[in-house]
């Protein structure tokens, strides 16, 4: 038992450092992309930097809420504190939007108006980025942690966006099309958009309590009703509390002439149906056929 609780704090220590680490190199660079921007005057860079300041933010807040989410439960919160895990990403998610529009707004003006932009500089940029940003992905993405996984998935789209500004800069060092820039930037700031709305709308399903996507509930209901003994099923209700924790709670009819052993055989079964669906936390209630479910007559 002592070796597991050490294997478990070091994982958790490890899983700390991997994420610092990875937040001090993403956070170092888009400040210096800030002044890369301005120098090589690139809309695209700076609108990069944005995503990466996003990323750093992300970062920053999973790390603490992660540590917050751990805290056992409470008189206050008595599912305890997982779905504050969910508050960077409405955080986040809002300041990304507003800052991603402003940077639309701009594009478009530079389409309207092209300026000449340092192609050799931003070549540089987009070399450095990548270097710093697969030095963090390759930490990361060692790492067990789910944190570490999405964390590095953040991460590895930077690379590609720094790719992609790789080659234009490259084009533009031999053709002047000063248009490359901003329309660039746009395309970089509608994919970040993207996963801007998708992050908003899996945080809203999960504070509106809707049935997680990932859990097939037909199926389910279909095997619960062909356990033996169950006549049917009601009252059945499945959500999540932060994405990967999922509660469930059901009401199993059964027949009237069950005993406690059987009735508790059913209450197993079902468990395990429950668990093998993905669901950690299930409730069960077994009543036959003789009993109301009506809340008035409990």
């Amino acid at each position: 038992m002592e070796i597991k609780l050490h294997d478990q704090s070091h994982h958790h220590s490890e899983s700390s450092k991997n994420i610092g680490i990875a937040l001090f190199l993403n956070l170092g660079f888009a400040i210096a992309e800030i002044f890369i921007g301005i120098w090589t005057n690139s809309l695209a860079v700076l609108s990069n930097s944005l995503h990466d300041f996003g990323d750093s933010f992300s970062l920053s807040l999973s790390w603490y809420f992660d540590k917050v989410s751990k805290k056992e439960r409470s008189d206050s919160f008595t599912y305890g504190y997982k779905r504050f895990s969910i508050v960077p990403v409405v955080i986040n998610s809002l300041i990304l939007l507003f800052g991603s529009l402003y940077i639309l707004y701009e594009a478009v003006i530079r389409i309207m108006n092209p300026q000449t932009i340092k192609a050799d500089g931003m070549i540089l940029f987009a070399l450095a980025g990548m270097t710093i940003n697969l030095i963090a992905f390759l930490r990361l993405r060692r790492g067990e942690t789910l944190n570490e996984r999405s964390a590095s998935l953040h991460l590895l789209d930077d690379v590609l966006g720094l790719f992609s500004i790789l080659v234009v800069s490259i084009v533009m060092k031999f053709y002047n099309v000063p248009i490359l820039d901003p329309i660039l930037s746009m395309l970089i700031t509608l994919f970040v958009l993207s996963k801007i709305f998708q992050n908003l709308k899996s945080a809203n399903s999960i504070f509106l309590q809707a049935i997680p996507k990932e859990i097939d509930i037909k199926g389910l209901e279909e095997k619960l009703t062909r356990i033996e003994g169950v006549i049917s099923i009601h009252d059945f209700h499945a959500w999540s509390l932060d994405g990967i924790n999922h509660i469930l709670t059901v009401h199993l009819l059964t027949k009237k002439d069950l005993d406690f052993k059987q009735a508790t055989a059913i209450k197993c079964e079902a468990r395990t149906l429950i668990e093998e669906f993905g669901i950690n936390h299930p409730t069960i209630e077994v009543e036959n056929q003789s009993e109301s479910c009506e809340l008035k007559a409990c």
